[in-house]
């Protein structure tokens, strides 16, 4: 009897000591990860002929299951004289998709062929990015946003990988009183619901090599070139570009 009298008391000891749970009312969003590859859409190996009658590359979590070898992947190409200054072009690459849920930040991974590469191995690469996502822009310049990029070349250097991150678009931060009990959450973007959230997004991204004077092939949908993008990656990539919010968590 005593041994349990003893063991009453030290919960009780831990239960007026521990923290309390989160008491705020509010929501409490998380971010959870998806990765989706970039598919072909329409009849020929060239996105750009296929925009008219076909619409933009799409995505979805499927990842490419066959190689170059078996006649898979396709690509936008841009030429290297067909730069379009702050205006967008047939030549850019614009790939369409949804998420559901919080989103947070986005990690775009991309492979450009190496055609007549004018640039040395190693070199830095500036790329840039227009898009929206539920139709409003994600960044206020109309002529979108640069991010430089150190490529990874390929084994064979037949191609070069090329990683940039998104960040910012939306973020939650938990509020602590001074015994560390969870007050409030504050959020901003897209950070609406509680828990990973259920709401779908439509987004819009669009790549081009800026002002780069070399030819472009932006190639995706094979297993050699799995390109697409990771959402609310767990790390961000040394290469960002942030959205500004009009709240900062």
């Amino acid at each position: 009897m005593k041994s349990w009298i003893k063991l009453a008391a030290v919960v009780a000891v831990l239960a007026i000591g521990g923290p309390a749970a989160a008491t705020h009312g509010g929501i409490h969003p998380t971010f959870r990860t998806e990765r989706v590859y970039f598919h072909c859409v329409g009849s020929t190996k060239v996105q750009n002929v296929n925009l008219v009658t076909d619409g933009p590359a799409t995505w979805n979590t499927t990842a490419p299951t066959q190689s170059v070898q078996e006649g898979a992947g396709c690509g936008y190409l841009e030429p290297g004289a067909a730069r379009g200054g702050n205006q967008q072009t047939v030549y850019d690459a614009p790939f369409v998709g949804k998420f559901t849920g919080n989103l947070r930040d986005l990690t775009v991974e991309l492979h450009n062929l190496a055609l007549g590469r004018v640039r040395p191995p190693g070199s830095l690469f500036v790329i840039r990015v227009r898009g929206s996502i539920d139709g409003t822009p994600i960044f206020p310049e109309t002529a979108g946003r640069s991010v430089t990029i150190a490529p990874v070349v390929s084994s064979t250097g037949a191609s070069e990988k090329l990683l940039f991150t998104i960040k910012g678009i939306g973020c939650a931060r938990e509020v602590l009183d001074a015994e560390g009990n969870v007050v409030d959450v504050k959020t901003a973007g897209l950070a609406t619901e509680d828990g990973d959230g259920a709401a779908e997004h439509e987004l819009i991204l669009t790549i081009d090599s800026f002002y780069t004077q070399q030819a472009s092939a932006w190639v995706y949908d094979t297993t050699e070139v799995p390109a697409g993008i990771t959402f609310n990656p767990p790390s961000e990539e040394a290469a960002t570009v942030r959205v500004e919010n009009p709240v900062t968590c």
